[in-house]
């Protein structure tokens, strides 16, 4: 029940703003932004504000990876991308798995250098292990450089076909809590076509958002911004 009370505060705010912005297109993004669109259909938005809205089928693995390639050249890759591609996050994971959801696979030189690293690309890479696994990757960076392109075309390719571009006025749902995947896109579609109008509406801002305002386009929350004092709880 609390989470409906939510949900429709959140879509009343949400009309609110498109209007006031001047929205011309409404893009629910990624998983968290599924619920919040059929909450915006079932409440009748889309023909209430004339918007026409859609679900972006868009994972921040794609958008991390094209970002990341716009950040590298053949001879270097972003550290940013490094610590992506290389990065174990919450457990242990085989080195063939990371290769395989960063598209990395197939090349054998650079297969023949893990091996020869960490003994088989079966092998479970922990955090101690990130450092050296980040010095292989950039000493492929051509490789890695020319692997991306392909997802930084593909992403691209998708946007188009969804009229995610630079012809009109785009709005975009998430959850938060940084905005960069709004950062990333924006980017993504501006290069070689131009300046981009974007704003991001977000359930909630943490601090670090602070850092991608000037990249992201305006980025507006709901619920809490990135720019508010936490008041200290009262006791009991």
């Amino acid at each position: 029940m609390l989470g409906g009370i939510i949900l429709g505060s959140y879509v009343q705010w949400l009309e609110q703003r498109v209007r006031l912005h001047g929205i011309q297109r409404l893009y629910f993004c990624a998983r968290d932004g599924s619920l919040v669109l059929r909450a915006w259909e079932a409440a009748g938005m889309p023909a209430k504000t004339g918007i026409p809205s859609s679900y972006l089928y868009i994972a921040r693995r794609p958008v991390n990876l094209a970002s990341g390639f716009l950040d590298s050249t053949p001879d270097r890759l972003s550290p940013a991308l490094l610590e992506f591609i290389s990065s174990v996050w919450l457990k242990a994971l085989p080195l063939r798995v990371i290769l395989r959801r960063s598209g990395l696979e197939g090349n054998a030189e650079m297969e023949r250098d893990l091996s020869d690293t960490f003994g088989s690309l079966d092998g479970l890479m922990e955090d101690e292990h990130v450092a050296a696994l980040r010095d292989i990757f950039a000493r492929h960076s051509a490789f890695i450089h020319g692997r991306l392109e392909l997802e930084f075309l593909n992403l691209r390719g998708y946007l188009e076909q969804e009229q995610f571009d630079h012809r009109c006025r785009i709005g975009m749902v998430d959850m938060g809590w940084h905005a960069t995947m709004q950062r990333s896109l924006r980017r993504i579609v501006q290069h070689g076509a131009g300046s981009m109008s974007l704003v991001g509406f977000y359930y909630g801002l943490w601090p670090a958002a602070q850092a991608n305002r000037f990249g992201a386009g305006v980025i507006e929350a709901g619920f809490s911004s990135e720019v508010m004092k936490v008041d200290p709880l009262p006791e009991g």
